[in-house]
């Protein structure tokens, strides 16, 4: 008897495909001429060679497909199942073998900058680094880069702006030399793929997006639509390949900041980098997905290095407060009070509202606060305080660095936009601290006893809020005056108190 074989499905002539080799067109079987085309004698059949395990369809090869019967058993019991085959050891050489293990957080050694991504950012993930121009990104990230490499992670740091001698100028200057740090020149994104290809990096850094650009997407270059496409293929190439990609994009104005909101999903985080001061540098998370939302790092920089700056440091580098003793009266310019990742920050809002022009009225709101915030604060001052503000120019902007991220900054808001309104002149040592609901009435702050103390300290003569508790100030009644104000509806009246006493007072 003869052992029956088993025949593979897709040697079979009733599962046969052929195709048109002049327009390609497919047909489940075979003919002289092709109905589309109607050419003769270009239909072939599909020749398929199965491999010996596909991942996506389970096809076994024929000829690894063992069968046996013995007698008395049936042919459907016979069939035995094949064994698989021992995985084959990773090589790092083959560029066919992708790397499938999960990496862990790669560490740069600047301890703020990996406080950012939780410890470090994790592989595979794509972030983004927005600053103004001439901010020194590119200096913070040639640091950041040289960091990866000497902590053992080969880095590559593509540039779209500079030369690869002009990068070779900057690096010297600098003093940045590590035998895993690779640098090149490359604007197109098919250069960009084939020198990750070829340098096989565990990071990437790409400076900046503005100049790189893709040859199959027919836009200008800078425009919204090839970024966005050079982003998605990057968001793609840092995924496929499990590595960690940075790039590095200008801040132009808030339609940028918006443009970059749009298509946020590409990124795992967004980190706005500031530079406030001379060689102080700020990079501050507006999204993540592996970390918390809101964390800042400060740091020193220059060309000699890079250095973190201790927590104890935060406060006089990220508070705008006061920069000189001497107390001065100013319209639409208020002193204002709030936390930022648990440190208290005192800052300064400046709001003038103005007439609207012809092309309509404006609102220019600053990036370290809410727009979301502001205008609800503006629609709470219009219902209880008679003003009218919907066909106003308004512009506003915090002195300091630092982004609000409580509500405290609402009462400030309000005494800004009214001391505008009204030319009410207010002094620099009066602060503002406290949230507002849509009622009106002005909630508490969240000041402390230790942060009285600080504020006296940076000379303030005067606190506005609603309900202070009563341990926090009865120390300190000598030091600093305490206004209790319980609804927006009252605060004109209360300026222009404090305007007319001060006036006395000079007087």
């Amino acid at each position: 008897m003869t052992n029956p074989q088993p025949s593979g499905i897709l040697n079979d002539e009733n599962f046969a495909t052929y195709i048109c080799t002049e327009c390609e067109a497919i047909f489940d079987k075979k003919m002289e001429i092709c109905p589309k085309c109607k050419t003769a004698g270009a239909i072939d059949k599909i020749e398929v060679t199965p491999k010996l395990y596909d991942e996506d369809f389970g096809l076994y090869d024929k000829s690894e497909f063992k069968c046996e019967i013995n007698n008395g058993i049936s042919a459907a019991e016979a069939v035995a199942t094949p064994k698989p085959e021992a995985p084959a050891a990773f090589n790092e050489a083959d560029e066919d073998i992708s790397e499938l293990k999960i990496s862990s957080c790669r560490s740069c050694g600047v301890a703020g900058f990996d406080s950012l991504f939780g410890g470090g950012p994790v592989a595979g993930t794509f972030h983004l680094f927005v600053g103004a121009q001439s901010c020194g990104k590119t200096s913070f990230l040639l640091k950041i880069a040289e960091g990866y490499a000497v902590n053992g992670h080969r880095t590559l740091y593509i540039s779209s702006e500079e030369s690869k001698w002009q990068m070779s100028d900057r690096l010297r200057r600098m003093n940045i030399n590590s035998p895993i740090l690779f640098t090149c020149h490359a604007g197109d994104m098919d250069l960009v793929t084939s020198e990750i290809a070829s340098r096989r990096p565990e990071i990437v850094f790409l400076d900046s997006m503005s100049g790189v650009f893709n040859k199959q997407v027919d836009a200008m270059r800078s425009s919204n639509i090839q970024i966005r496409e050079c982003f998605a293929e990057l968001s793609r190439t840092a995924k496929e390949k499990n590595i960690t990609i940075f790039a590095a994009a200008n801040d132009i104005g808030p339609s940028s900041m918006r443009e970059f909101n749009s298509i946020s999903h590409f990124f795992d985080s967004i980190i706005s980098f500031e530079a406030p001061f001379n060689n102080v540098k700020l990079a501050r998370l507006l999204k993540s997905r592996n970390s918390r939302r809101g964390a800042v790092a400060v740091f020193r920089s220059d060309h000699n290095g890079l250095t973190p700056s201790p927590a104890n440091e935060y406060e006089g580098i990220l508070s705008g407060a006061l920069e000189n003793k001497t107390e001065c009266y100013r319209i639409g310019a208020v002193s204002c009070c709030y936390r930022e990742c648990g440190i208290p920050i005192f800052n300064e809002l400046e709001t003038i509202v103005g007439e609207f022009p012809a092309a309509g009225p404006q609102w220019n709101i600053c990036q370290g606060l809410r727009r979301d915030v502001f205008e609800s604060v503006a629609m709470i001052v219009e219902k209880y305080n008679a003003i009218n503000l919907h066909d106003k120019n308004i512009i506003t902007r915090l002195k300091g660095p630092s982004h609000s991220t409580c509500g405290d900054l609402e009462l400030a808001i309000a005494a800004a936009i009214v001391s505008s309104y009204y030319d009410i002149a207010v002094s620099n040592r009066v602060l503002f601290a406290g949230g507002l609901d849509y009622s009106g009435a002005v909630s508490p702050a969240d000041i402390d006893a230790e942060m009285l103390c600080s504020l006296i300290n940076s000379g303030f003569k005067t606190v506005i809020s609603s309900n202070l508790k009563k341990e926090t100030v009865e120390n300190l009644s000598g030091e600093v005056s305490f206004y209790n104000i319980q609804n927006i509806k009252y605060l004109r009246d209360l300026l222009s108190s404090l305007s007319l006493e001060a006036e006395k007072t000079n007087g």
